[in-house]
């Protein structure tokens, strides 16, 4: 059986410096949808991918944040990257009392992941990670509480430094129907699985299904449905290219009634059933 990439954590946090290409590998091609919450400091090479259907590319002096519900998947990796990383299990971020202006911050995290630095600041940055590090190590049980409230030091620097480049607004949202879009997107990473009702969805809105589909529409270009659909396909092209898990239990995992269901959904996506995508992804591996 093909081992299934790590999507969280067991421990509340991992911090280090640089990851193995073997481990990127994991990722690499494979639409992987993360549980854990990830930032990365990247101080040379580069790597191109996909974050959220978006692309994606860090290099020296970039910052990437994905938090928790984050779909990514590895295209490229040019040079030996030079990374320090921190990963936050979606355990241990649960439990952080997050201030509003970080959690309106998330969304804009999923859409713009990445944060442009310059020399000075990736230095410092740099620095700041190198201290962690050696914090981190010589304090082997941190109370949580005290590891929460570095990790929101960390995403407020980085929230200060991107509007300060002008990487991406951290302001409020212009108007209602940004923000009406703004709480569906968050919504749809975290139910996707499980609901794919529009009436669900305007529900925990408080709107009706028809202004949501209208306002969605309009300003994310695509409708409610079809968002939805990218992120399950994404999932279980994730399951079926990096498992051997059977049909039946993909399906199950993401709320169908049963297999065949699920096979005609996928079917009428991708083009082709979830059986023969397998079989074809594994034909071309084996070449």
């Amino acid at each position: 059986m093909r081992e299934y990439p790590i999507l969280d954590i067991d421990t509340d946090y991992v911090i280090g410096t640089g990851i193995d290409i073997a481990v990127l590998n994991l990722y690499r091609n494979y639409p992987c949808c993360l549980k854990a919450t990830v930032i990365v400091l990247c101080r040379g090479g580069k790597i191109e991918g996909l974050s959220n259907l978006n692309k994606l590319e860090i290099k020296k002096n970039d910052i990437l944040v994905l938090p928790a519900e984050s779909i990514i998947q590895i295209e490229s990796i040019e040079a030996s990257p030079d990374l320090y990383v921190m990963v936050f299990s979606s355990k241990f971020i649960k439990g952080i009392n997050f201030p509003s202006k970080l959690v309106d911050c998330q969304y804009l995290f999923k859409a713009y992941p990445v944060v442009h630095l310059r020399e000075e600041e990736g230095e410092a940055f740099e620095d700041l990670f190198k201290s962690m590090l050696k914090f981190f190590s010589i304090n082997k049980s941190m109370k949580p509480e005290i590891t929460g409230h570095m990790l929101l030091a960390i995403l407020y620097k980085i929230v200060e430094t991107a509007g300060a480049n002008h990487d991406f607004s951290t302001e409020p949202v212009k108007n209602k129907g940004e923000l009406i879009c703004k709480k569906f997107y968050t919504l749809a990473l975290q139910y996707y699985a499980t609901e794919r009702n529009i009436s669900f969805y305007a529900g925990k809105l408080n709107i009706t299904p028809t202004y949501l589909s209208i306002t969605v529409k309009n300003i994310m270009g695509r409708t409610v449905m079809d968002i939805i659909a990218r992120l399950v396909i994404n999932d279980a092209k994730s399951k079926l290219k990096s498992t051997d898990m059977p049909i039946n239990k993909i399906a199950e995992s993401l709320n169908f009634a049963n297999a065949s269901f699920f096979g005609k959904y996928f079917k009428r996506h991708v083009g082709i059933g979830p059986l023969a995508y397998r079989s074809s992804d594994r034909t071309r591996q084996n070449d």
